[in-house]
């Protein structure tokens, strides 16, 4: 399923804007992946993130900074870790 083509484009205009061929070109490559390599602990609930994001065919490094703020148990969606 592409979320941006579920989304109603009235209600949120973006989503046309972002689908368009001036940004992501979602008729020519529907999907973004990305590949992880590293999670590195920062100390307490810190982490960096490292690996490739491929958007449109090409592959590009990224590095995200994250935070563990819980645990839980969703009825629906199982355990997660936010």
């Amino acid at each position: 399923m592409n979320p941006c083509a579920s989304r109603n484009k009235r209600r949120f205009p973006i989503y046309s804007d972002l689908r368009s061929s001036s940004l992501l070109e979602v008729d020519k490559c529907p999907t973004i992946a990305s590949k992880k390599h590293q999670i590195e602990a920062l100390g307490g609930d810190r982490y960096t993130m490292r690996g490739d994001l491929i958007v449109k065919g090409v592959t590009r490094p990224v590095t995200l900074a994250g935070a563990v703020y819980g645990e839980f148990n969703d009825p629906m969606l199982g355990h997660h870790i936010g």
